[in-house]
Formats: structure tokens, C-alpha cells, sequence
């Protein structure tokens, strides 16, 4: 998948067609997850921008300094026995890049004088938090003379008090959400597989459909009517060919289109995904008001509203 990726930077014409079966064999098969996340990774990048995928591509790649095999078996281990913490980041053991110890917690019996932790320990029992987190006048008892030369502690830290998970509407002030629970992929419109939440779903419609006229004027003649879809498009609109254009990156194809007294003509067609059938679109835009209303016929009608999905889309993008 990535040979072919990289060939098709260097041979477009040659590579097109091949890349696009490709594309579409490994989006289809769900059998291996890690081909078919990679190939819709390379479908956005090429539909978002073909010079920035050609860049991301074709990146420098990370030379291969060390191998498994040449690795220090007790140093693995002892990072291995510190898993999960930063010794696997630094790829050494705590004790080369942490300096800090804990104070050793000593007998309750032993003499003040002679054991600082001791005057630690009595110190942080009287410690009183307020509600607001702070500290209360109730300090700590002065230490001992033994105890003014000593090492000095760790400082306490007094944990905030913890935030109230507040319900839609109870306060104006929002809480900022964590980075690590903002979906940015969600951010990603008209993905060809639409990647949500869990599972990913498979794409609604066919790449690239092809139907040819005399095709789509006889399947028109025998299809009954399925549905209307109407809605209304601020103006100005953009031209015949930016209409055309918006419904194509949605995999709605136009057999005909033009323009003629103030009023745009199109003729779509798309292929369903699932099951190769076809919808076939009459759309009628008015150019000066901006209202869209469309007749739509298709093979199938159980998949009617997932198409629907689809034109909704694309009029989203246009108003």
C-alpha cells in the first residue's frame, strides 16, 4: 500500500487507476484493521491535499540505530520490572535519572533529637485544611534544636479540593474539557468510511459511480418516484461547476446540468456501497432565492435515508 503510494507520486497517470482499487479493496475488507485504518488515513490525505500527502509520504524516515538483538538483557529487565512509568521513556532505570528519596519512617519511640522524621511526621498530624484548600493558624510545632541543621523535607502539597462535575445549564461559566477527551477526528467531514465512536461504519456510497446517460435516462423511465427533498441555500450560489463540484466530493455524480432563466438544472446519479444499487437525482436550483428542491428515485428504498444523509451534506457545505 505504500509502494503504490509512493509510485503514484511519481507516476500519476500510470498509478491512478491502480491506486483507487487498491484504496478501495482495503477500505472494504475488514478483515485486517491496521491495513484498513492505513488506507483511509492515505484516502483523507489525498482528498484533503495530494502535495501534503505526497510531503507526509515521502517524509524522512528514522534510521535504525540499534537492534533488539544487541541490547543489554539486564538492562531490559530492570525496565521492564519498571514498566509504565518513565524509565521505558528514558529506556534506563530510575535509579540513573532520579535522585529523590523518601524519608525513612523511623520507630515512634526514638528521641526527637535524633530523628528528623520523626519531627516531620508530628508536624504534618497537625496540619489542618480549610475548606478552601489552604492551610489553617494551626501549624506545625517549631522544630527542635537538633533539628534546625538537618536536611530540609519535601514540602507538603495540599491537594485542591476536587471540581464538581456540574449539569448542562447550572452554571454560564463551562469548564474546559480535557485535551485528551476532544475527538479530533470527528472534526473530519465526509470521511469515505465515516470514522465515528467504536467500530468504524462502512462508506455509504461508491467512490467514483459510473452510468453512463443512455443508462440513466431508461432506469429513470422505470424507477417510480422514491421521494422530494426541499431546502433553502443562501445566496449568492456559486456557479453551475461549483455545484457540481460539492456533490462530486460526496460521491454524487452529474450526468447533466446547465442553466437557463434563472434557474439550475441537474441530473445526479450515486451507487450505494452496500449493495450496488443506484439513485437517481432531478434537482432544480433557483438562483435568485436559492431554493433547492430535488425528485429522487432509487433501486433500493430501504437505503433512501442514508442518501438522504448524503444531500443534506452537501447543502450544509453549499449554504
Amino acid at each position: 500500500l505504500t509502494a503504490t503510494m509512493k509510485l503514484f507520486f511519481k507516476r500519476p497517470p500510470e498509478l491512478q487507476k491502480m491506486l483507487g482499487r487498491l484504496l478501495k479493496h482495503a477500505i472494504d475488507d475488514r478483515s485486517m484493521v491496521d491495513v484498513r485504518d492505513q488506507a483511509l488515513f492515505y484516502f483523507r490525505l489525498l482528498r484533503h491535499d495530494v502535495h501534503e500527502a505526497a510531503r507526509v509520504v515521502n517524509c524522512e524516515k528514522v534510521k535504525v540505530s540499534s537492534f533488539a538483538e544487541t541490547d543489554d538483557e539486564e538492562l531490559k529487565d530492570q525496565i521492564f520490572d519498571e514498566f509504565n512509568t518513565l524509565s521505558v521513556i528514558y529506556e534506563s532505570p530510575s535509579s540513573r535519572f532520579c535522585t529523590y528519596r523518601p524519608p525513612e519512617v523511623k520507630d515512634p519511640g526514638d528521641s526527637p533529637a535524633t530523628t528528623p522524621s520523626n519531627a516531620t511526621a508530628q508536624a504534618a498530624a497537625t496540619v489542618a485544611v480549610t475548606p478552601r484548600g489552604g492551610l489553617s493558624n494551626a501549624a506545625a510545632p517549631a522544630p527542635s534544636a537538633g533539628t534546625i541543621n538537618e536536611t530540609k523535607q519535601p514540602p507538603l502539597q495540599v491537594l485542591e479540593e476536587p471540581m464538581e462535575v456540574k449539569k448542562a445549564g447550572a452554571s454560564s461559566a463551562a469548564r474546559p474539557v480535557p485535551a485528551a477527551a476532544i475527538d479530533f477526528l470527528s472534526t473530519l467531514a465526509d470521511e469515505p468510511a465515516g470514522a465515528g465512536a467504536g467500530s468504524t461504519p462502512a462508506p455509504v456510497l461508491v467512490g467514483r459511480p459510473k452510468l453512463a446517460g443512455a443508462a440513466y435516462k431508461k432506469k429513470w423511465g422505470g424507477l417510480p418516484k422514491a421521494g422530494l427533498h426541499q431546502a433553502q441555500l443562501k445566496t449568492p450560489l456559486p456557479p453551475v461547476k461549483g455545484v457540481e463540484a460539492a456533490f462530486r466530493q460526496n460521491s454524487i455524480a452529474a450526468v447533466a446540468s446547465g442553466a437557463k432563466g434563472g434557474l439550475m438544472k441537474f441530473y445526479f446519479y450515486a451507487q450505494s456501497a452496500k449493495d450496488s444499487s443506484f439513485f437517481l437525482v432531478e434537482a432544480n436550483l433557483q438562483i435568485a432565492t436559492g431554493k433547492f428542491s430535488a425528485t429522487i428515485k432509487c433501486e433500493n428504498k430501504s437505503l433512501m435515508q442514508e442518501f438522504e444523509g448524503e444531500i443534506k451534506k452537501v447543502l450544509a457545505k453549499l449554504s
